[in-house]
């Protein structure tokens, strides 16, 4: 056996280990939702959606906000529209004019190393009066216990609280949303704290205020990312809740460029977490070509390994699957052919992503 031979089965024996880890630590180690926590409706608290070209999404994610199970006097929606060129503004202005709690601003200029999401949201922080900033995106639908639920799991060390998001209409890619909800719930209950959502977190001001915002952190493409790490790092825990009541519904990435460009933001923003952690997401992107790689001289093993990971994989998708009503339907031929599928998606990914061409998020290219 040769030196590249070892080194081949120890990193792709790593990442069948680690999904068994992680099922294990899924399984005995999570913290349950909890109850009763001090002033559950008692804080006032402010959502703010960046809106890009939203017109067709806009309405479904205001008409589940303005139907929330929480005091409405201690509610405020702010929109802010980004330069959109479809009548994302209109209708923004439209719920403003109904609801008194809803509000807009048409984001003209980018703050000081800021554009993008991270742009609207520093400008509407700003705007908000509010104990808490709930973040999410104008293509998401919440249940009306999101807030209630959310501000529940607050704690005094408690900076930022992530809840669960999948997507509609696209049923690989809502296996993908939701292996990674059991992989940052298992990260946070842990301590890791790897990541918020940003389509589907609270963070409190006390705790964006420490850390200056948006306005004092690095530009990251992945804004949520950023902003949750320099939470933790300035002494704040994270709570994830992996509950019915804070399920958010998204809509996939359109078409595989979309798939691509949206995974390889993902990784663009990822090389900014610790070095063990970045080493460990290209072992795991690079799995398949490994283990092809390893095939050559190993062919039994490097099936056996491959088979190993989809029976870990697979035993986590149907423990998570217990857990929620999901707006896909996942037979049990989707949950286990779904290790092959992310095993040739993540090598794909990962080609992708050497490729020279910028991320296009949104219509415009970092």
């Amino acid at each position: 056996m040769t030196v590249l031979t070892a080194l081949l089965i120890a990193l792709t024996g790593m990442v069948a280990i680690y999904d068994m880890l992680l099922l294990l630590l899924f399984r005995f180690n999570v913290k349950p939702l909890k109850r009763g926590q001090e002033r559950p409706e008692g804080y006032d608290v402010a959502i703010l959606v960046a809106a890009r070209n939203e017109a067709e999404h806009l309405p479904y994610c205001l008409e589940s906000l303005i139907v929330q199970d929480y005091p409405i006097e201690k509610i405020q929606i702010w929109i802010g529209n980004d330069a959109s060129s479809d009548n994302t503004l209109s209708i923004a202005k439209d719920y403003a004019s109904r609801y008194s709690f809803v509000k807009v601003r048409d984001i003209s200029s980018n703050l000081p190393n800021l554009m993008g999401k991270a742009n609207v949201l520093a400008q509407l922080a700003r705007c908000a009066d509010a104990e808490l900033y709930f973040i999410t995106d104008a293509d998401m639908v919440l249940p009306t216990t999101w807030l209630k639920t959310m501000v529940s799991q607050l704690g005094p060390k408690v900076g930022v609280v992530t809840g669960v998001t999948v997507v509609k209409d696209a049923v690989y890619q809502c296996m993908e949303w939701l292996s990674a909800m059991g992989m940052i719930k298992v990260g946070t209950d842990t301590g890791l704290g790897t990541t918020a959502m940003g389509n589907n977190m609270l963070i409190t001001k006390t705790a964006y205020d420490k850390v200056g915002g948006y306005e004092r952190l690095p530009f990251s493409i992945t804004e949520d990312l950023a902003l949750s790490q320099a939470v933790i790092k300035s002494g704040y825990s994270a709570a994830h809740i992996l509950h019915q009541e804070v399920l958010g519904v998204s809509v996939p990435a359109k078409g595989f460029l979309g798939l691509m460009q949206q995974r390889k933001r993902w990784i663009k923003g990822a090389l900014d977490l610790p070095f063990p952690l970045v080493f460990f997401l290209f072992v795991k992107t690079y799995f398949l070509p490994l283990l092809m790689v390893l095939a050559v001289a190993y062919p039994r093993m490097s099936l056996a390994l491959f088979l190993i990971r989809i029976f870990w994989q697979s035993l986590l998708l149907y423990s998570l699957k217990k857990k929620f009503v999901l707006p896909c339907r996942l037979t049990h031929m989707h949950i286990l052919s779904f290790g092959i599928y992310d095993a040739f998606l993540s090598a794909i990914v990962g080609v992708f992503f050497l490729l020279p061409i910028k991320v296009v998020w949104k219509g415009r290219a970092y």
